[in-house]
Formats: C-alpha cells, sequence, structure tokens
C-alpha cells in the first residue's frame, strides 16, 4: 500500500517518520521530539506489535502537489529533511528504527494502523534485524589530476625522452589514451577492493549510486559510496577507513566515515515506499 496514494479525505493526515516495535515504543514516546513544520507535536500510533512515529499535519499543507511546489524553497526543505532526520537520529539512540522516506504522509490514522498490521511480519523482521546496529556511510572522493599524474609519472617520460617533435605528438596522444583507461581500471579497483575489505568487517553492505559533482559540494569526483550495517559505535570501521585512506592517499584518494544513520538503505524496497 502507498501512503501518499490513498485518496485523501480529512483535513488533517499523519506524518510518518519510521516504526519501532510496540515494547520499544514508550521510550521512544518520552523523548522530546520536534516535529517538521505544521506538525502538532510527534506521538506513536501502535498497533499489535508495532508502532509509527507520526505527527497530525495539515493535509493542505503536506499533500503532494503542495509538498513538489515547496521543494524548490531550500530552506523550507532543508529546515524539514533537517526535523525529519533528527526524530529518527534520537529514536535510534532509544531503539531500532525503520525509517520512512521524507514526506510520507497518510490520510488517516486508519491508514497508519494498516500500513502496521498489512507489513507486521516485514517490519518485525527488519527491526530484529537491526536491533543493536546502525548504519554507517563510506565515501571516498578522487583528485583526477593528480591521479593522472601518479599513473604517468614513470611511463610518459620514458616515451618521450629520445622522441622527435612528431612523434612525440603521437606517443603522447596514445599515452592519452590508454591513461584514461589506466584511470577508469584504477577507479574500478580501488572502489572494488574498499567495498570487498569493509564488507567483511560489516554485519550487511549495499552499493549506494554515486553522487555528481553539484550534489557533493566537493572537489573531487566520487569514486565510491556505500552503506553498512554494523554494531553500535564506529569503531568496526573507522580503524578500517583510516587504512584505506593511508594506501590510497597518494593516488589522491580520500575516504570519509558518515553515521551513525538509521537504516535507510537497508529497508526492503516496498516498505520504503510505503
Amino acid at each position: 500500500m502507498t501512503l501518499e496514494a490513498t485518496a485523501i479525505d480529512a483535513r488533517t493526515g499523519r506524518y510518518v517518520f519510521g516504526v519501532v516495535t510496540g515494547g520499544d515504543a514508550e521510550a521512544v514516546a518520552a523523548l522530546p521530539l520536534e516535529p517538521v513544520a505544521g506538525g502538532a507535536g510527534v506521538s506513536l500510533v501502535r498497533e499489535g506489535p508495532l508502532a509509527a512515529i507520526v505527527s497530525p499535519v495539515s493535509l493542505d499543507e503536506y499533500d503532494l502537489e503542495t509538498v513538489h511546489a515547496r521543494v524548490a524553497d531550500v530552506d523550507w526543505l532543508e529546515r524539514n529533511v533537517r526535523a525529519h532526520e533528527n526524530v529518527l537520529e534520537q529514536a535510534l539512540h532509544m531503539a531500532p528504527v525503520v525509517p520512512f522516506r521524507f514526506c510520507t504522509v497518510s490520510p488517516t490514522e486508519g491508514d497508519v494502523r494498516r500500513l502496521l498490521s498489512e507489513h507486521a511480519d516485514e517490519l518485525a523482521r527488519v527491526l530484529e534485524r537491526i536491533r543493536g546496529k546502525v548504519e554507517l556511510g563510506v565515501k571516498a572522493f578522487f583528485d583526477r589530476e593528480r591521479l593522472e599524474r601518479k599513473l604517468a609519472q614513470a611511463g610518459l617520460a620514458d616515451d618521450l625522452s629520445d622522441a622527435g617533435p612528431g612523434r612525440a605528438y603521437l606517443l603522447r596522444r596514445q599515452r592519452e589514451r590508454e591513461l584514461g583507461g589506466e584511470v577508469e581500471r584504477f577507479r574500478s579497483e580501488c572502489a572494488e577492493q574498499s567495498h570487498s575489505h569493509l564488507s567483511e568487517l560489516a554485519d550487511d553492505s549495499c552499493l549506494v549510486a554515486l553522487q555528481p559533482l553539484e550534489l557533493t559540494g566537493r572537489d573531487g569526483e566520487m569514486l565510491h559510496n556505500d552503506a553498512y550495517i554494523v554494531r553500535r559505535g564506529l569503531a568496526s570501521l573507522e580503524p578500517a577507513v583510516a587504512g584505506l585512506a593511508d594506501r590510497y592517499r597518494e593516488y589522491g584518494v580520500s575516504f570519509e566515515l558518515t553515521g551513525p544513520w538509521p537504516p535507510h538503505n537497508f529497508v526492503p524496497r516496498q516498505l520504503a515506499a510505503s
């Protein structure tokens, strides 16, 4: 069932942040959680062994058309994405959470209860799987010019040392093509080896789509962007990420460890889209 696709009949809906077990609901309910803009507090809707973290919101403010229009408002978007994540991160300190995507709104409390009932078994399995664990992200970036200089350092100088102008030009073009292939091979091998190494230390892992430069805000290109489920605490991956940074630094590669996060990348697709 897709909450956003359900017909809107009432004026007040339920913004759904995520789901916890009924046994953890009381601890989460005691937290001083702040709602998204326009939300009337944060509470829990219990159904069977599960509970949804929700906030009453105006359906005039959070219907699809209005939300799509407001996404262009950077201030509104940043403020509400931060509020959404803050609720999930605070809840995560107390209990495992199945996070829902930003701006998941149900028209009625009954729809929330129906979601919990229809997906009870699957939600319970996910919550049990992630109990005591968190998601960590590892991103890697590389400086293309620095990498090319490193890979070309020896071979190009030797090839051109005794060549005349014409031959030097042809050799340079050939070397540029070869260098492009070497860069791509390095990118692939670095990403695969890094992910394989970190996956051995994690309970679970998944590949995440690479982000373009305009989204990362970094000078270097992204070559690795993956997520890992680990026991609480950074100790299990922090030394490994530092080791990878040392290993690849001379090639212009840097690594970034992020989290802990709710397990956004490990929620089954049909639940994440609910």
